[in-house]
């Protein structure tokens, strides 16, 4: 008896949903308070039938689509207001840096891709593999459009609420990403870093470049703290070794704020035109950077003797 009267019940809530989208074009569904609700209870008995795996899959999904679209809006649904990110950026500075990014690279696709789900009663973390692909105008270093290519490790760490599952966390284990412009596109660069390192000591960076046949490559090696916004640094532009390496010792910030490692990339050629007053001519240029979290080393945490 129970089931049908719950059956009927959802029936009903199904059937008042779809007298409101008959009317929709005369109602701002937006910012009308009493749609909303019964859209929010149409959404819990949808997402009654899943299991808590799925409904977390969905979550996500819906993430990749809505940043793909730039939806601030709805993207802000997936998100509680006590988001933090392991680079402590909070909820309202998260989505500000988003907006930015998205300003300047307005052509980017996201994709979130779940790979293990943890549960500890009503909270949840998820291993993903995330990436990202797009293009930009041209920059300051070459002309023409750049291809945008990005690839990083996540734990994503959600709580479940009365209706759905919030994303309350980002935790970035390793993220990659590259810029390229003209003849750069056919070049591959690894930039190897250390995944983490304590504040205020030295690492390695190093780049190598596979295959560059003819060209002449300029590089420059550097860190950048993950803080907004960024200060450029300063470039000093080597030409790699005869093995297409190169590289450079830095030392990591003493705040302790996560930072990426950084090779600014130039592709030249000889220039085979006799009369040209330059020897060489660029036919490209990059920009990678590679995630290197930092950790403050906590002075006073000795083991009691």
């Amino acid at each position: 008896m129970m089931k049908k009267i719950w059956n009927c019940f959802l029936i009903l809530s199904l059937i008042s949903l779809f007298s409101i989208s008959v009317q929709a074009s005369q109602i701002n569904i937006e910012n009308d308070d009493y749609i909303q609700s019964k859209l929010l209870k149409v959404s819990f008995f949808k997402q009654a039938t899943k299991t808590e795996e799925q409904q977390i899959f969905d979550v996500l999904n819906s993430v990749s689509k809505n940043l793909t679209k730039r939806k601030i809006n709805k993207l802000k649904q997936f998100y509680d207001t006590s988001f933090i990110t392991n680079d402590g950026f909070n909820y309202n500075f998260y989505f500000e840096v988003l907006n930015d990014i998205w300003k300047n690279y307005p052509r980017l696709e996201y994709q979130i891709i779940p790979k293990k789900v943890s549960f500890s009663k009503n909270y949840a973390q998820v291993l993903c593999e995330e990436v990202i692909n797009g293009t930009v105008s041209g920059s300051s270093f070459f002309n023409g459009e750049g291809v945008i290519q990005a690839k990083a490790q996540t734990i994503y760490y959600l709580k479940k609420s009365s209706i759905n599952w919030l994303i309350t966390g980002i935790n970035v284990l390793d993220e990659t990403s590259t810029i390229k412009f003209g003849n750069a596109v056919n070049l591959d660069f690894e930039l190897q870093a250390p995944f983490q390192v304590q504040n205020d000591s030295f690492y390695t960076i190093s780049l190598d470049i596979k295959n560059p046949q003819n060209n002449i490559v300029v590089a420059s090696l550097n860190s950048i703290p993950i803080i907004y916004p960024q200060k450029n640094p300063l470039d000093i532009f080597k030409i790699t070794s005869s093995e297409n390496t190169l590289e450079r010792m830095v030392k990591s910030n003493k705040n302790g704020h996560n930072e990426n490692a950084v090779a600014t990339i130039g592709i030249y050629e000889k220039n085979t035109n006799g009369d040209a007053q330059n020897k060489v001519k660029s036919t490209g240029a990059a920009f990678v950077l590679r995630r290197v979290n930092v950790f403050n080393l906590n002075k006073n945490n000795k083991l009691n003797e």
